[in-house]
């Protein structure tokens, strides 16, 4: 059987709007504040920062509209991640900062990939 499928080019917007209109269209992604997803992790980043099984099984949520994420358990079943501009945190279940960090602009590169740059600041 001869396949019927013909590749097109599309241009990032187009595809963006092709995207969009796919999935009810703008006005209906303008109705979502956050996005969350159930992740199920491996590989070594955690284990060698000896928290291995830190993020093995979270549900990690993000911001539509502000530079936000978190996931969650995060190293016990009553604590949580913050991540926004200038911020890193602990906290607990119901949001109260257990532990925070104040990060300028390179220091926050830092705490998104601790590995890379030393000891993991929420030991």
């Amino acid at each position: 059987m001869k396949s019927t499928y013909e590749p097109a080019e599309v241009s990032a917007p187009d595809l963006a709007k092709l995207a969009i209109e796919a999935h009810g269209g703008l006005e209906r992604w303008k109705r979502f504040t956050r996005l969350s997803v159930h992740g199920i992790n491996g590989g070594l980043l955690w284990g060698a920062k000896g928290k291995a099984g830190v993020l093995d099984d979270v549900t990690i949520t993000v911001d539509l509209r502000d530079e936000k994420a978190s996931h969650w358990p995060f190293g016990s079943p009553d604590r949580r991640s913050r991540f926004e501009p200038g911020r890193a945190a602990l906290e607990s279940a119901k949001g109260e900062v257990l532990r925070k960090l104040l990060l300028k602009n390179t220091q926050l590169s830092k705490a998104a990939h601790p590995i890379l740059h030393g000891r993991w600041p929420f030991h």
